[in-house]
């Protein structure tokens, strides 16, 4: 078991528009939110090569249940 900390953990938030007109409104097409933080990131990165690893460090308020709910999505 390998053992992975992110002191910061974020959350990386994601827009796609059709087109960008700079000075105007722009419609946003889709949005994600995606995990980040080094220590995530090497967690992904080490399921995706066949370790298992475990995410550690602090959460609080929205960010952080949001990013418990996905990491456990992503790392199961």
């Amino acid at each position: 078991m390998i053992f992975t900390l992110t002191m910061n953990p974020a959350l990386d938030y994601v827009v796609n528009l059709k087109d960008f007109k700079d000075g105007q409104v722009n419609r946003v097409e889709n949005e994600n939110l995606f995990c980040g933080g080094k220590g995530i990131n090497v967690s992904f990165i080490l399921k995706e090569l066949g370790y298992e690893s475990c995410c550690l460090g602090f959460i609080a308020d929205f960010t952080g249940l949001k990013l418990k709910k996905q990491s456990k999505r992503i790392m199961a």
